[in-house]
């Protein structure tokens, strides 16, 4: 008898590591959509996700390379996160190094899809060259505990189209 109350409360903690450890694992999609779109801390969020290692059952594998302002994290997902009905399956993170030429975003993916789609839903605008610019469409975002806008270096979502259907958007921020 108390073997079976032992095993029934092993199981139950079981059940609840495993829900947690599922729940967390589910959750990343929405964490690294919030992350490429400015909503959390997108570079600590995904950092976080990458130091917690590959979760294969869950549908995503991690890759970290590169040292100090040079490290580039990586989540690779089997089902891609989708934001205005655009898709991609990689969301990195680069500490300090522009990737392309007309895009710094520092948390960002590749969607293939409409941009247009993704400017009008996420509310951007053409940055038009502005001195700045971290993609041909942004929006900079009010992000400090009062709701106004840092001075210097707000958080920028950001858009640059590029060919074949495909487009980077991103949450990005000056060096300043």
């Amino acid at each position: 008898m108390k073997f079976m109350n032992n095993q029934k409360i092993l199981s139950g903690i079981l059940a609840i590591f495993l829900f947690c450890n599922f729940s967390y694992a589910a959750d990343v999609h929405s964490i690294l959509k919030e992350a490429v779109t400015c909503s959390v801390d997108p570079l600590g969020k995904i950092r976080s996700i990458v130091n917690d290692g590959n979760n294969f059952k869950s549908g995503y594998a991690t890759a970290s390379y590169g040292d100090g302002s040079a490290n580039t994290v990586i989540v690779i997902l089997d089902n891609p996160i989708e934001i205005a009905g655009s898709k991609s399956s990689e969301v990195f993170g680069v500490a300090d190094l522009a990737v392309y030429f007309d895009f710094n975003g520092i948390v960002y993916a590749k969607f293939r899809g409409d941009y247009k789609k993704a400017v009008s839903a996420l509310h951007l605008s053409d940055s038009k060259g502005s001195e700045g610019a971290i993609g041909k469409y942004q929006r900079k975002l009010s992000v400090d505990t009062d709701g106004k806008p840092y001075g210097t270096c707000p958080m920028t979502i950001a858009l640059s189209p590029l060919e074949d259907g495909e487009f980077l958007l991103g949450c990005g921020w000056c060096n300043g």
